[in-house]
């Protein structure tokens, strides 16, 4: 069996990070997993299929298609193990507009104007025919090649690139993108969860709430999410106190205003989440 996989990752830039992977069994990379990301993020599949979650609606992704995705948007990505995978991701972060004399939401139109988990998906036809395929693609040589002229050239390609989604995004009906499954009940559960996280909320509780049976409950969230009604809590719980960190708070005091009743379990699950410790992530932030 070829086992082939190669992911290549950019990261020393301030601005803006690029993963490129190619996948011949996808199925022995890294399992997917819930999570959020900080930066605003592009993936464009150049091969496979597979779906993405995001919170709550579940898109299928097809060969050409593009991922769009803001901060805090809570996703899952799944690719097809049965067929070559290679894409592009791109991490762009509000500083790629420093130096030039521009308001930053302007060109970050696609992604703002969009409510959360609608709209993730453009699909291939569009993609190509608005030239995104190949300014990826452009983005993606400039990057390998490293040089400071190059990474200067790959920070205008990138704006340019986002002109090119804000344009996109204006051309482009609603009726063109591809469509979500989702389930309208789990839809309104997952706003109220959002809203409510730093409450303490029983799964009998929002059975009763929302008129299911506990078990069908259970079963219905994850099938629409991928993932647990505790999972879900627990990520937002912990996206809301990065948010907190980052505004100065103490470490205990933003994890109590979030909802731990218990610092010792937050912590343990701060580190399972984000791979670092909450101390880790405020010396990191402090850097910045």
């Amino acid at each position: 069996m070829n086992t082939d996989y190669k992911k290549i990752c950019y990261d020393d830039n301030p601005h803006y990070k690029l993963h490129y992977t190619f996948e011949t069994c996808p199925q022995i990379s890294t399992p997917p997993h819930l999570h959020y990301d900080t930066s605003l993020v592009l993936t464009y599949f150049i091969k496979g299929t597979g779906n993405i979650c995001v919170e709550g609606q579940l898109y299928q992704i097809n060969a050409g298609d593009l991922i769009l995705l803001n901060p805090n948007e809570i996703h899952l990505c799944t690719v097809d193990s049965n067929t070559p995978q290679e894409r592009i991701s791109l991490y762009i972060y509000n500083s790629i507009l420093d130096g030039f004399q521009c308001g930053e939401h302007a060109f970050f139109n696609a992604f703002y104007k969009r409510a959360s988990g609608t709209h993730n998906v453009i699909p291939a036809n569009i993609v190509k025919s608005f030239g995104i395929d190949k300014q990826l693609t452009k983005i993606l040589v400039l990057t390998e090649k490293n040089s400071e002229e190059d990474i200067v050239l790959a920070i205008c390609a990138i704006i340019e690139l986002l002109s090119l989604l804000n344009q996109t995004s204006e051309t482009y009906t609603w009726n063109d993108i591809v469509p979500p499954v989702s389930h309208k009940q789990i839809n309104l559960i997952i706003k109220y969860l959002s809203e409510n996280y730093n409450k303490q909320i029983s799964i009998d509780y929002l059975a009763k709430q929302f008129h299911f049976s506990k078990h069908h409950l259970c079963r219905m969230f994850k099938e629409y999410t991928g993932t647990t009604i505790g999972e879900y809590c627990t990520l937002k719980k912990l996206m809301a106190f990065n948010q907190l960190v980052c505004q100065n708070q103490s470490l205990e005091s933003a994890c109590y205003q979030v909802g731990f009743q218990n610092y010792s379990n937050f912590f343990r699950l701060y580190k399972k989440y984000m791979g670092i410790t909450p101390s880790e992530y405020k010396r990191k932030m402090n850097q910045k």
